[in-house]
């Protein structure tokens, strides 16, 4: 099974982190694109560049159980 999942289907809660410090501090480049259905921001798509806004710098996220 992937991270964030467990054997019988239940969803383990997991944080996202910077390798580096340890903060949740961090977000990902992404699209969102406009969904006129559902009225609403949709994302369609999640990149590789990383940033820690507590290091200030680039970062590798790392996905921890809560």
């Amino acid at each position: 099974m992937g991270a964030g999942t467990e054997g019988n289907g239940t969803a383990e809660k997991v944080r996202m982190v910077c390798s580096h410090c340890g903060s949740d501090e961090v977000t990902r480049d992404a699209w969102a694109a406009w969904d006129p259905q559902a009225q609403q921001w949709a994302l369609r798509a999640t990149f590789d560049y990383a940033f820690c806004h507590r290091c200030m710098t680039d970062a590798r996220i790392e996905e921890v159980p809560c």
